[in-house]
């Protein structure tokens, strides 16, 4: 397993640890160190990474990536964290648009879309939110709950309730990327938290 990819037992684990009792990194065991694969019984290494899922052991769902650059592979990346994020009962969660790929004129921070339950979270200029208002129009389940525009940062916090399925606020998520920011058929995107 790769070494990039969160593991579902660490992150409970770490949810559930104070900051005191974890290891730092300079104090675990070092990759040499570990006992060989040879030795391990089946159950000894038992960390499985997240998203998007795949049914392993157990019926446990595990992830394969985190991006995704055509557009039915990034419909189903943000697919399957919706999923994850309502099996989880998660806080939020977050897909940013890889800064290689932003193309729009936001200043430092490549555009983001935060899925938080049923609402959908977005920073919008005004121009974009012309956009979304007029997106909006193709997908009636969805409205605009909150609108905030603090004095200040330039722009506006946008609130979407989003009452559908994971696929229905994937395809959603997919077309605010192209059509509110107006990004590229190519561009990459990181789920970078469920």
């Amino acid at each position: 397993m790769s070494n990039d990819v969160a593991v579902v037992d660490d992150i409970a684990a770490a949810e559930r640890t104070p900051d005191a009792e974890r290891t730092p990194d300079a104090e675990r065991t070092p990759d040499a160190e570990r006992t060989p694969d040879a030795e391990r019984t089946p159950d000894a290494d038992r960390r499985r990474p997240l998203l998007p899922f795949k049914r392993g052991r157990r019926g446990t769902i595990h992830m394969t990536r985190f991006d995704a650059v055509t557009e039915t592979e990034r419909v189903k990346l943000f697919a399957d964290a919706a999923t994850a994020h309502r099996k989880r009962s998660s806080e939020v969660m977050t897909a940013d648009v890889d800064p290689d790929s932003d193309v729009t004129d936001g200043g430092e921070i490549p555009p983001w879309i935060q899925l938080a339950g049923t609402e959908l979270i977005l920073d919008c200029t005004d121009e974009e939110l012309d956009r979304l208002k007029t997106l909006l129009g193709e997908f009636p389940e969805f409205r605009i709950d909150e609108l905030v525009s603090p004095e200040e940062a330039e722009g506006t916090n946008a609130v979407v309730t989003a009452r559908s399925d994971a696929n229905r606020v994937a395809g959603f998520i997919e077309r605010a990327f192209r059509e509110v920011y107006e990004l590229e058929a190519d561009y990459r995107v990181w789920v970078t938290r469920i």
